[in-house]
């Protein structure tokens, strides 16, 4: 998000099981990895629902947005569209019928990106692999999402630095 003309993904992961708990909300740079915006919510507030607040502080002149199936719908494309977005969503086969070719063709170049996003919760999951909250109240738990992203940022960011000091 930070170079003009890359996208963003919006990805989640839940750290509890389904019917309890927190997710780590948040919008990824697909050219860096960096974490861009993030927000903690209860797991059974839908994707779809946060999508709106996540982008919320996305950079003008990044119109690309990278998303998994769940937020397949002809009304929110149409939305993200007129708010000049170009959402790039992951096609899924309904039951009884088949993706034709075109949408064949575009979901490995979308996954790719998906991809680049899912590698932040890999990298967490690796290397801060404590997966429970262990602590009391709302505040706290944002805390600590939001202090498990800033380590992950950091970490990525080192990273950057040596790369391109090579």
């Amino acid at each position: 998000m930070t170079a003009k003309g890359h996208g963003c993904s919006v990805d989640h992961e839940a750290w509890h099981d389904p019917f309890c708990g927190d997710t780590n909300r948040v919008a990824v740079d697909t050219e860096t990895q960096l974490i861009d915006q993030w927000q903690m919510t209860a797991v059974n507030v839908h994707d779809r629902r946060m999508l709106e607040s996540v982008l919320a502080a996305k950079p003008a002149g990044d119109s690309q947005l990278w998303v998994d199936s769940g937020y397949r719908s002809q009304e929110l494309a149409k939305a993200l569209r007129e708010r000049g977005y170009k959402p790039r969503i992951v096609f899924k086969a309904q039951r009884g019928t088949k993706l034709n070719a075109r949408q064949v063709q575009l979901n490995p170049a979308y996954s790719l990106s998906r991809a680049r996003v899912e590698h932040v919760f890999g990298s967490m999951h690796n290397d801060m692999p404590e997966s429970v909250m262990r602590c009391v109240g709302k505040v706290r738990a944002q805390s600590w999402v939001g202090l498990r992203n800033l380590c992950y940022n950091i970490k990525r960011y080192c990273y950057l630095a040596t790369v391109t000091e090579v």
